[in-house]
């Protein structure tokens, strides 16, 4: 028997093809340390909602920490 990798394919032709509309909200927090360093943490939601989907689902949701500094 032979195993077919064909829904593969379609599922990556629909997620790069398909109409979708993305919402995203973002908080951050600054805060300024000794020496002029400036740290943050920031917050990231994302909601993707995909239209007529058949391989792949409908809703996505992406929640990102970041946490850096500034010079």
């Amino acid at each position: 028997t032979s195993v077919s990798l064909d829904r593969y394919i379609y599922r990556e032709f629909e997620y790069l093809t398909t109409d979708r509309v993305r919402g995203n909200v973002s908080f951050r927090y600054s805060r300024l340390f000794p020496g002029k360093i400036k740290g943050y943490a920031q917050f990231n939601y994302a909601l993707t909602n995909a239209f007529s989907t058949k391989y792949i689902g409908k809703t996505f949701n992406e929640l990102a920490l970041s946490v850096g500094v500034g010079f």
